[in-house]
């Protein structure tokens, strides 16, 4: 199924698009995070080393918030195709 597919891939992309943006915050520190936050140093070891597929950052998402302004979703990106049906 393609649109799930596309789904999951747009889904892991915005993931590791929101860290980028908090990486190149100024202001933001992994090292802050983390101290703030020790039950997520697990989740975004597996984050960064590119475990994205079928995975809920959102706990961690919501903590970046805290450091770093983080990007609206994209609203662009997905399947645009309606499944054919027989």
């Amino acid at each position: 199924d393609y649109e799930a597919y596309g789904e999951t891939l747009c889904s892991s992309i915005e993931t590791m698009r929101q860290v980028v943006y908090a990486f190149y915050d100024e202001k933001f520190s992994f090292a802050d995070l983390i101290k703030a936050n020790m039950h997520l140093r697990g989740t975004l070891t597996d984050c960064l080393i590119g475990d994205l597929v079928d995975r809920d950052y959102g706990e961690l998402l919501e903590a970046m918030k805290d450091f770093a302004k983080l990007p609206d979703p994209l609203s662009h990106g997905r399947a645009k195709l309606k499944p054919m049906t027989p």
